[in-house]
């Protein structure tokens, strides 16, 4: 449980999401918004519209956020997460829990700076998605070795999405590939889930 602020108020707890394109973190915010069950959730996305988000659930949309029939919003970060932020910890009642997704290119753990800087705010985990049934092609372009592995450095779960499209082989190599990541750099890998549409659990 978060121990509270000096205004005596517990911080919100801010989940990161990271993935390269089409690793399923849009499919795993859809999972969590359906089952938010009364927790108000701020989700902050580079682009909203592309999020699809179910039209049961939305209440009203405008162009940098929309509101949702359970009380969780979505937000379009734009040029400035932290004003974004700042948004929506000045919200009344206050937000459950923030989730941010990076965009596929960037590297989640800058985003979680943002939470080990801002006192409201407490840091829960960064869950890195990855596809495991491309990620062999994917690593054979030199271009995108990088951005693919950055993001393990400070990964608390892996997931390995779309398991039903890989084989065993696939999957082994992509547990492989993490677990020399870290060996590399003299850390203990981080768990490893395999998932299928990114069916992982809110709790």
């Amino acid at each position: 449980m978060a121990e509270a602020t000096a205004t005596g108020v517990a911080p919100i707890p801010f989940t990161v999401l990271g993935g390269f394109l089409g690793a399923g973190k849009t499919t795993l915010l859809n999972r969590w918004l359906a089952a938010a069950a009364g927790l108000r959730i701020a989700v902050l996305v580079n682009d909203f519209g592309a999020i699809n988000i179910d039209a049961g659930l939305v209440a009203q949309a405008g162009s940098d956020s929309i509101a949702l029939s359970n009380g969780c919003v979505c937000c379009a970060i734009g040029d400035d997460l932290t004003a974004a932020l700042g948004r929506v910890l000045q919200a009344q009642p206050a937000f459950d829990a923030v989730v941010v997704e990076a965009s596929g290119v960037s590297d989640p753990w800058r985003i979680a700076q943002y939470a080990l800087a801002e006192p409201q705010l407490q840091l829960q985990a960064v869950l890195l998605l990855v596809d495991a049934a491309a990620l062999a092609q994917h690593l054979a372009d030199p271009l995108l070795t990088d951005t693919l592995t950055r993001p393990l450095a400070h990964a608390d779960l892996v997931l390995l999405n779309h398991a039903d499209r890989a084989s065993a082989a696939e999957l082994q190599a992509a547990q492989a590939w993490v677990r020399a990541d870290a060996q590399r750099r003299g850390q203990t890998a981080p768990p490893i889930t395999a998932t299928t549409q990114a069916d992982v659990p809110l709790a």
